[in-house]
């Protein structure tokens, strides 16, 4: 049987093992259980509270993109295709995709 997992328990399980929570609420409960300290923590705040630094755009996120990517590398790896032809290729998925 399947157990359901609320917020604040999975919270408290995943902790910073991935990093500080973006939530508002997951990083509540965490400092509420003392888990929000160190340098990972510490170079979160410097980092939110910096205002050159901006979040990773999600385009760098797309499977699409990421897809095409990989399909552009293999066909150059396994000399399928040129580098200019596979470049133009991905350019031109790129530029539909964005």
């Amino acid at each position: 049987m399947w157990k359901v997992i609320y917020p604040e328990e999975w919270a408290k399980l995943q902790g910073v093992e991935k990093g500080i929570p973006v939530s508002e609420a997951a990083r509540k409960i965490l400092d509420g259980e003392g888990k929000l300290s160190g340098l990972q923590y510490e170079a979160s705040v410097v980092m939110d509270n910096n205002s050159i630094l901006s979040p990773m755009s999600t385009l760098h996120e797309s499977s699409v993109l990421y897809e095409a990517y990989i399909a552009s590398c293999n066909l150059v790896l396994f000399e399928k295709s040129n580098i200019k032809d596979a470049s133009e290729n991905l350019y031109k998925e790129f530029k539909e995709n964005i």
